[in-house]
């Protein structure tokens, strides 16, 4: 155990610990960081006024502790509640992922999976329900790839599903009360987009979902042609501002809907190229909110507050990009990004 004094009322220290071995001169090392952060209360506390939201978390090191620290963020959104407790200032839309898309249920079992979906959002008082998870990915296997992306493969199976939950929705007199939102595209997909138009089921959903990525540019790359051609995506396919604006051109064109930012990164794999450092990710959460809120999209949900994996959490795999995307770290000490999200939140 170490003690210090902050200088300042706000800041981020980071420590290091290290052992020696005087025998062979052996040494090991840990570092963390210690963030301080003084009270602050919030003038907008509407999340329908406030595009600030987190696309997963759980509650560690106690359920208490991280509403806490959600309500000291200003989050007002989250992707799916993973506690019972709904906090005022605080709303959810409901995410499910793709297991029941792709289980072969029967009929008579997969409306009653239905029904239960809509009825959880009415529990929740859910904004909409995102579902179905990057599905424009797959080119046909159950491993998402982006060899899947300008394919479609799953575009026909996804319009049967979406209709089924119209008329289950429908049944049950909740129309006018849980919304359908696509699921969270994997960049904007126009291919994916026109085959849903061309079935029918673009115009039943009600909100569209999206995760621009990032590709290891800025935020605010200058990106123009969204293909190179309608099957073969260019290396500029990930990004962030490109692909909002693009999906927002997409919905002035074809009807608007509101556009939910259901995953946004700020990725910190070390040793890895086309990923975040810890400084950057501070100034790409910065830009993905502003430049967000610029293009008029509902919601900015940061993909996610701790560094982990949904189907392991708080667990390891350094190899494994999608667990380096929190605000903070495995031992829950903030990034730097949780302390541009904090600062931005308030502004």
């Amino acid at each position: 155990p170490f003690s210090f004094r902050p200088e300042t009322a706000r800041g981020l220290y980071f420590a290091e610990a290290e052992l020696s071995d005087p025998t062979n001169g052996e040494r090991v090392f840990t570092r963390t960081t210690f963030a301080v952060l003084p009270p602050h209360e919030y003038v907008c506390t509407d999340p329908e006024k406030s595009v600030f939201g987190l696309s997963d978390y759980w509650p560690y090191p106690s359920e208490k502790d991280v509403l806490d620290l959600m309500d000291r963020l200003g989050v007002r959104w989250t992707r799916l509640p993973t506690t019972p407790t709904v906090r005022p200032g605080r709303r959810t839309m409901y995410h499910s992922g793709n297991r029941q898309f792709r289980a072969n249920l029967t009929g008579a079992e997969r409306e009653k999976w239905i029904r239960g979906e809509l009825e959880k959002c009415v529990r929740l008082n859910a904004a909409c329900w995102e579902f179905g998870n990057e599905l424009n990915m797959s080119s046909g296997t159950e491993q998402k790839t982006s060899n899947g992306i300008g394919c479609a493969v799953h575009a026909p199976k996804y319009g049967e599903r979406v209709r089924e939950i119209c008329r289950v929705r429908r049944e049950m007199g909740l129309e006018g009360r849980v919304r359908l939102a696509s699921c969270g595209l994997a960049g904007f997909d126009r291919v994916f987009c026109d085959r849903l138009r061309e079935l029918g089921v673009w115009e039943l959903l009600d909100d569209v979902c999206l995760h621009p990525g990032s590709g290891g540019k800025t935020p605010d790359f200058p990106f123009v042609a969204p293909e190179r051609d309608e099957r073969l995506p260019t290396q500029e396919y990930w990004n962030y501002f490109g692909t909002v604006r693009n999906c927002q051109a997409y919905l002035a064109e074809h009807g608007e809907k509101p556009l939910w930012l259901t995953e946004t990164y700020a990725r910190t794999n070390p040793n890895r190229r086309r990923r975040e450092s810890l400084r950057t990710s501070a100034s790409s959460v910065v830009l993905n909110y502003a430049l967000g809120l610029a293009a008029g999209v509902r919601c900015v949900q940061h993909y996610m507050l701790f560094d982990t994996g949904w189907y392991d959490p708080l667990g390891a795999q350094p190899f494994n990009h999608e667990f380096f995307g929190g605000l903070l770290s495995r031992d829950q000490s903030f990034k730097p990004s949780a302390m541009a999200y904090a600062a931005i939140a308030e502004a």
